[in-house]
């Protein structure tokens, strides 16, 4: 079955918002990572962290993963690159 355009873009969208939550979500754990880090200070990137899961979790329910990513590229055409 052939991938119309509107699913494509709907993937490709998805794609999109999945990177910039996981970035967001990797600075708020390099700010739990650092030391000296007040404990009070903490529950910012915690909060952070539990708002990006939530919006994932949303997002998957609005717009599932295809059952082929096509934004993710088999090991097999990655010839040299593991």
């Amino acid at each position: 079955m052939s991938e119309t355009n509107a699913d494509h873009n709907l993937n490709f969208l998805r794609h999109e918002i999945g990177n910039i939550l996981m970035t967001v979500r990797g600075y708020a754990e390099l700010m739990l990572l650092r030391e000296g880090l007040d404990p009070a200070m903490r529950r910012y990137p915690e909060q952070i962290i539990l708002a990006i899961d939530r919006a994932t979790r949303e997002l998957e329910q609005i717009c599932p993963l295809p059952k082929k990513n096509p934004y993710v590229t088999p090991a097999s055409n990655r010839a040299g690159l593991d």
